[in-house]
C-alpha cells in the first residue's frame, strides 16, 4: 500500500482541489496498487481529537510500503512533515515530486527519490518497488 502524503489543511476550505486532484490522478495511475488517501473524508477530522487524527495517520503510515509525496507547499504542512519524519525514522522509501525542490535539510534527508512530476514518480514506483517478480525453477 502506498501512502499519499502532501499538504491538505493549508488548502482548506477554498483550494481543496490542490490536495484532492493530484491524489485522484495518482490513485488512477497506480492502479491496481492500493493507496491510502488522507484527503478523503478530511472534513471528518474536525469531529476527532488531535490525538485520534495523529494515531490514525500512524496506523496508515505503518501499513504503507512507501510514501508518495507532493512537495507543493510542504513547508506549510506540519502533517506532511510529520509523515516524512515517520518515513525517515522507519526506513520507508519516500518518492517525492513537485517543485521547487525543497531546500530544508530535514525535508531533503527524508526523500529517497525526487521526481519532476507525478508521472515520473509513479513510473519509478511501478518499475522499482512493485515490479512483477518472475521465479524460475531452473
Amino acid at each position: 500500500m502506498i501512502y499519499l502524503a502532501g499538504a491538505i489543511s493549508c488548502y482548506y476550505p477554498n483550494e481543496m482541489e490542490k490536495a484532492v486532484n493530484w491524489r485522484k490522478e495518482a490513485t488512477e495511475l497506480l492502479y491496481p496498487i492500493p493507496v491510502y488517501n488522507p484527503a478523503i473524508n478530511f472534513e471528518k477530522n474536525f469531529e476527532l481529537t488531535n490525538e485520534t487524527i495523529v494515531k490514525a495517520n500512524l496506523v496508515w503510515l505503518e501499513k504503507a510500503k512507501l510514501i508518495l509525496v507532493n512537495l507543493e507547499d510542504v513547508e506549510k504542512s506540519p502533517g506532511t512533515i510529520f509523515e516524512l519524519t515517520y518515513a525517515y525514522l522507519n526506513h520507508k522509501p519516500v518518492i517525492a515530486f513537485g517543485t521547487p525542490y525543497p531546500s530544508k535539510p530535514h525535508i531533503l534527508v527524508s526523500i529517497s527519490q525526487w521526481c519532476e512530476n507525478v508521472y515520473q514518480a509513479v513510473g519509478i514506483i511501478k518499475d522499482i518497488f512493485y515490479k512483477p517478480v518472475t521465479i524460475s525453477i531452473f
